[in-house]
């Protein structure tokens, strides 16, 4: 079990939520994602039609299996909270990407705009 805020029980795995997005990047449906920092919020933006998942262990816990997963994503949007958990959790995630051919961004709340380059093909 994980409390709201809190550390996961011990034995329990990390894994990427939802697994139905798993399986649906898998089979190449998705060529844009969403990664966000909590199962709800991944569900949030999947009911707004919006393709996210996100890891079941909070936002410093990337494991690079997931990089290897999301192969199949051409363009990931990283979209962590605007805390320094999530700014260390999206750097992270940024640098398991760094020698793919992927589109690394990710969401810089502090700004209107909202969408800042992160890495771009092959981390540059």
């Amino acid at each position: 079990l994980k409390q709201h805020k809190g550390t996961q029980t011990k034995g329990v795995k990390n894994r990427l939520y939802p697994e139905h997005m798993v399986i649906e990047i898998k089979q190449g449906l998705h060529k844009e994602l969403v990664i966000c920092e909590g199962e709800f919020k991944a569900l949030l933006l999947l009911q707004m039609g919006i393709p996210a998942l996100s890891p079941t262990a909070g936002a410093g816990n990337w494991d690079d299996a997931f990089t290897e997963v999301l192969m199949g994503v051409d363009r990931v949007i990283i979209a962590y909270d605007y805390d320094q958990a999530g700014k260390d959790g999206t750097r992270g995630i940024a640098t398991s990407f760094k020698d793919k051919d992927k589109s690394i961004y990710s969401i810089d709340w502090s700004t209107v705009e909202g969408m800042v380059f992160a890495g771009g093909k092959n981390g540059r």
